[in-house]
């Protein structure tokens, strides 16, 4: 097909003007991250950019990921309830609850099996009870009816 010269000139505009707009809606997002990046690095410029302890370093990296493990398990999860048209708050506050309880027993002299098998009866527990309550008190509303 051939395309005359105002309707090339048209799609350009369309293009450029679609760029601008995803410019304008996204440019907050840009900034905030580089904002972080800059005062990272201004943190971190003493220790030398991939040295020993630094923030960019292999270790340091993996431990970064190590430690994420249980919150990117729970907003994956999160996200597909989500998706389903539910929302549920309750899960940060269990997961810090069971957190605190699990500290709290390691730091009282109880051995690590038992303060595991306690903090999972624990959450057990208070999945239970919320789903008790969301069942029963209709607490949770679907995002279709918002």
């Amino acid at each position: 097909m051939n395309t005359t010269k105002k309707e090339t000139l048209q799609l350009e505009t369309d293009r450029s003007a679609t760029v601008r707009a995803n410019i304008k809606r996204y440019y907050i997002y840009v900034v905030l991250a580089l904002i972080v990046f800059a005062l990272s690095m201004a943190k971190f410029k003493d220790a030398g950019l991939f040295g020993r302890g630094s923030f960019l370093s292999p270790d340091s990296l993996i431990n970064l990921l190590r430690s994420a493990v249980p919150i990117l398990t729970l907003s994956g999860a999160f996200t597909l309830l989500m998706i389903s048209g539910y929302i549920d708050l309750s899960v940060g506050s269990a997961m810090s609850l069971s957190a605190v309880a699990f500290a709290w027993m390691i730091l009282n002299g109880f051995g690590f099996l038992p303060a595991i098998i306690i903090t999972l009866i624990l959450g057990v527990v208070m999945g239970a009870l919320n789903g008790l309550l969301v069942m029963r008190l209709r607490i949770t509303r679907s995002l279709r009816h918002w």
